[in-house]
């Protein structure tokens, strides 16, 4: 018996999911999956495990494509380009675990979404890559986390908070 499910491609765990869904994608590379590639209703389904797809779906898919991910130069990201012509991204890895986010999660997302562009920008313009806490110099680009100056994201997250308990939204 088959637990997990991306279309008709059935997985026994969610590990194996997720090592097929990045075989796929490293195997596909940069590229676009418009209607009539083969794998386009592979990601069509995969999409569909996103606790947010009606979201991201919008009014229709046009295409998916793969792209580097700007975060870590040896993986890619997966993007769909809508049939208003906006694009989105949406995680493959997350439609590989097969579970919604609690609000805390959505949260916290849409914080470190806000501060993305900021945070690259951040690394890249460092000479040295330092991290703020342990001093080294030797992690990888991917693994550098700018939050560790002070005051931490985590620090000013749980400030946040804690200080507005009372409003934090129910939807990103």
């Amino acid at each position: 018996m088959y637990k997990y499910n991306i279309g008709d491609i059935h997985f026994k765990t969610k590990k194996a999911c997720l090592d097929y869904t990045r075989t796929k994608i490293k195997d596909l590379g940069c590229c676009t999956i418009d209607k009539e590639h083969i794998d386009f209703s592979f990601f069509n389904h995969l999409l569909k495990n996103h606790d947010e797809h009606i979201q991201k779906i919008g009014v229709g898919v046009h295409y998916f494509y793969i792209i580097p991910n700007p975060l870590n130069e040896k993986s890619y990201q997966t993007m769909i380009k809508r049939l208003v012509d906006s694009i989105i991204d949406f995680s493959w890895v997350y439609c590989c675990k097969f579970k919604a986010r609690s609000t805390t999660e959505e949260l916290t997302k849409a914080m470190r979404e806000a501060i993305k562009e900021e945070t690259i920008a951040y690394k890249k313009n460092q000479i040295i890559l330092q991290c703020n806490i342990c001093k080294s110099d030797s992690e990888l680009y991917k693994n550098y986390h700018v939050d560790h100056a002070f005051p931490s994201f985590s620090t000013l997250k749980n400030d946040f908070l804690n200080l507005t308990s009372s409003i934090i939204p129910q939807t990103f």
